[in-house]
């Protein structure tokens, strides 16, 4: 029993160091400083609660991410649909409809293509073609009756394109850097600076050419907290932690392996045959923050996908996993016992699930 123990830890250091390299070779351009500490993500060290799910609803908007604020707050971001907008803010229990903001569209003060993620209370909504960031305090927003209008907006256009913005203060926003990617085994180095950039309102154009368009392969979720600077990658099992001047402190990799294979056509990077999910998601409390892992492909739907939430301190220190029995994408901790997240039902329709302990 002892030698096949010393075997298998053995076997796991090795299955560890080839991960880890793996990593190493696929998320650090040439020349790169190294990382002061790096960490295994095994979730076998942390405690884990296994949670179940229930439908409580599936509204008539046709929503890409759902979110609970305040107990009873439900936040939709809707789809581009015909007479539907891009936020509309709701009652959990009765169903109503406080109000819909920002119409999708071309024209003043409409939206064309739009990601989202929601920080504390405040809803970010990135419009990628204009390069304007839209801030939404639900909260304050249904209290006051307030018009788009009023809606504060951040105009980034100097800077690139860009999947993932949030706001770091009341003149600055946190871009992220989609161009900032290589691959050892594709030999695909783009040698971008930084992972992110810090915009101001001062700043004129900072658009740089690269190589390789991997706008489509390099993207993932920054998420500013005091001194530091969270970034979780979509496609890649890897959590970055920085300080806000961009100097590197941690790099953790896994829970698991998730090795992707890439085309390159016309200078243009692609997933080849299937897509990675690794971090999709994240939830901020007063006190932890919260990763939503896959660690799986999408193929031909989300049946085989489950999803796994990771809880972290403030210093990225791995507290807690929970796992979920099935795939969600965007979602809100209540607590450490009950989890809203939008799913899907058996005929593949958008609906709001609620997880709870087992």
């Amino acid at each position: 029993m002892t030698r096949s123990r010393k075997s298998l830890g053995r076997i796991l250091r090795i299955v560890d160091v080839v991960l880890i390299s793996m990593i190493l070779s696929s998320c650090v351009s040439k020349g790169k400083d190294k990382w002061p500490a790096i960490e295994r993500l095994d979730l076998e060290n942390y405690p884990e609660a296994v949670f179940l799910s229930t439908d409580i609803g599936s509204p008539s908007f046709k929503a890409k991410h759902f979110y609970v604020i305040a107990d009873s707050i439900l936040i939709s971001v809707n789809h581009p649909s015909e007479g539907q907008k891009v936020v509309t803010l709701s009652d959990l229990y009765s169903n109503k409809v406080y109000g819909e903001y920002l119409a999708y569209g071309n024209g003043p003060g409409e939206a064309l293509i739009c990601t989202d993620h929601l920080y504390r209370d405040t809803l970010y909504i990135n419009d990628v073609a204009k390069k304007k960031l839209y801030t939404f305090v639900p909260t304050t927003i249904i209290r006051n009756s307030l018009p788009l209008e009023s809606i504060p907006v951040f105009d980034y256009q100097g800077y690139g394109l860009t999947p993932f913005v949030t706001k770091l203060d009341s003149n600055s926003v946190l871009c992220e850097n989609p161009y900032y990617f290589s691959d050892g085994q594709s030999r695909i180095f783009n040698n971008a600076k930084n992972r992110f950039d810090r915009y101001s309102v001062t700043d004129g154009p900072r658009m740089e050419h690269f190589k390789y368009d991997t706008y489509n392969v390099s993207q993932g979720i920054l998420v500013p907290i005091n001194d530091k600077v969270f970034y979780a990658s979509s496609s890649k099992p890897l959590i970055e932690v920085y300080n806000k001047d961009g100097s590197r402190l941690k790099l953790m990799v896994g829970p698991s392996q998730l090795p992707a294979r890439y085309s390159i056509s016309q200078g243009s990077v692609t997933f080849k045959e299937k897509v990675p999910y690794a971090y999709l998601s994240y939830c901020i409390t007063d006190n932890y923050l919260y990763f939503n892992y896959i660690g799986g492909y999408y193929e031909e739907g989300y049946n085989n996908l489950h999803s796994t939430i990771l809880k972290f301190d403030f210093n990225g220190n791995l507290i807690a996993s929970f796992i979920l029995p099935e795939y969600i994408s965007s979602f809100s901790v209540i607590d450490d016992n009950l989890i809203y997240g939008k799913g899907y039902n058996d005929q593949g329709e958008t609906i709001l699930k609620k997880l709870f302990r087992e």
